[in-house]
């Protein structure tokens, strides 16, 4: 009578585990290589983020930001401001062109494309973890790019002022009209629902956080099953 014996559940789940070490290698080749794309093709990758920062900008502060446009990976958005009645100059208001680099923001794509090919799976399910992943990322960077906004109108809008009176050949009233621009534009932020606290949270969470663990995360959720299966690489001797 012949008999099989089998392993110990525990030694058999064991061999069933997918060794680290292959994914880890073709991490390292996916991931320059989704950068490298990333970059060639940056306006492509920031115009949807840009977009909807644009069409939030024009339902959400219809009053600040007058236009929205992109310059290559460059959004370039114009802020309208009060200087109040400075003596000396031909009008009340300004209008402002300020810009923001948006590629720091998007540096989570490459990093969920070369994850994601990586990855041991058919290419049909990478394509719809790509598909879903994609356009979530492109809100989370959009929130992020929005926070950098808020905190230029904020902050830097009375500098700007100042500058571009100078330029224009108005360097008298400049200071005032500058400190009356950065005035405005803080108020405006806070009638908006805009505290300082809120807008310093805002651009710390959307630049320092979310960018590097986004993609991360939602590659964890995508792949849950390949990561509990995945075995650790073997201790040094």
């Amino acid at each position: 009578m012949n008999a099989t014996i089998e392993p110990p559940a525990g030694d058999k789940a064991e061999d069933e585990r997918l060794e680290l070490k292959p994914f880890l290698l073709s991490a390292v080749l996916w991931l320059p290589l989704a950068f490298f794309l990333w970059f060639a093709l940056r306006s492509v990758v920031v115009y949807p983020v840009i977009g909807l920062v644009g069409w939030v900008a024009s339902v959400w502060l219809p009053d600040l930001v007058t236009s929205v446009g992109q310059d290559y990976h460059e959004m370039i958005y114009t802020v309208r401001t009060q200087l109040g009645n400075v003596a000396g100059l031909p009008g009340s208001t300004i209008d402002v062109d300020i810009q923001v680099n948006v590629l720091p923001y998007c540096y989570s794509i490459p990093v969920l494309v070369g994850l994601s090919i990586a990855t041991p799976i058919s290419w049909a399910r990478t394509g719809v973890q790509l598909l879903i992943g994609l356009p979530i990322l492109a809100v989370v960077q959009a929130f992020g790019v929005l926070g950098d906004v808020l905190k230029r109108i904020a902050f830097d809008l009375g500098p700007l002022v100042h500058s571009a009176l100078i330029e224009a050949g108005y360097p008298a009233p400049a200071a005032e009209a500058a400190r009356n621009a950065g005035e405005f534009g803080a108020a405006a932020l806070v009638a908006h629902g805009v505290t300082p606290t809120l807008l310093a949270t805002w651009y710390q969470f959307g630049y320092l956080i979310l960018p590097p663990i986004s993609a991360v995360v939602l590659w964890i959720l995508f792949n849950r099953r390949f990561i509990e299966a995945l075995r650790p690489l073997p201790r040094a001797a």
